[in-house]
């Protein structure tokens, strides 16, 4: 199984020392569709946002605050250039993920199905145009991890899962290459992580 953290491979056998976080299992079956390269792109974009737009206002609204209290115009000019070298370098870490991004989005999106292409996920299977596999008739390829920061903390998020089926066929979910990807990949992890977590936890496992 191959282990891959922000684009990097990670040695066989190497334990994650980093927290994972799984995010929730979807209560219902999810139904998604392969995009190109442009939607993922602007998907991708969106999700930064959730991020990155959410400090600028609060930067802005920290400056508008401190103003009212502050008197001194050297207490002013200070904290003018302070919020304005934060704003600057939140956007450079922000221009900084989508450069990386068109970087690798090529190969990443190339290893999905065409355009369009239906694929749905349940408690019971993984739907691709129509041919079920019930999850017990999948193992996993591999696993791309995205690392996620805070304030104060860092942890690993499941961003794409590479799985073969028993007829030998190969599907890629991913959380920018689909509409509702991050529903499918997270159905996935739920269902598949009894065969994740002894490789994260440092057991060696033979690549697919």
């Amino acid at each position: 199984m191959k282990i891959m953290i922000d684009g990097e491979e990670q040695p066989v056998g190497q334990k994650i020392e980093r927290r994972i976080r799984l995010r929730g299992q979807p209560k219902r079956p999810v139904e998604g569709a392969a995009l190109d390269e442009k939607a993922a792109t602007k998907r991708y974009k969106r999700s930064l946002w959730w991020t990155y737009g959410i400090i600028y206002p609060a930067l802005l609204l920290g400056w508008f605050l401190s103003m009212g209290k502050a008197q001194n115009g050297g207490v002013i000019l200070f904290t003018f250039l302070f919020v304005l070298a934060f704003a600057f370098l939140i956007a450079y870490f922000h221009r900084r993920d989508i450069r990386r991004w068109r970087e690798r989005s090529a190969g990443r999106l190339a290893d999905l199905p065409a355009m369009g292409t239906k694929i749905s996920v349940s408690p019971d299977a993984l739907t691709v145009e129509g041919a079920s596999y019930p999850w017990t008739a999948l193992s996993v390829a591999g696993v791309d991890f995205e690392l996620k920061r805070a304030k104060r903390s860092a942890w690993l998020e499941v961003d794409r899962i590479r799985v073969l089926a028993n007829d030998g066929k190969s599907f890629v979910l991913d959380t920018f290459g689909y509409t509702n990807g991050a529903k499918l990949v997270d159905m996935a992890a739920d269902k598949l992580w009894p065969q994740v977590q002894p490789v994260v936890n440092g057991e060696s496992s033979a690549s697919a």
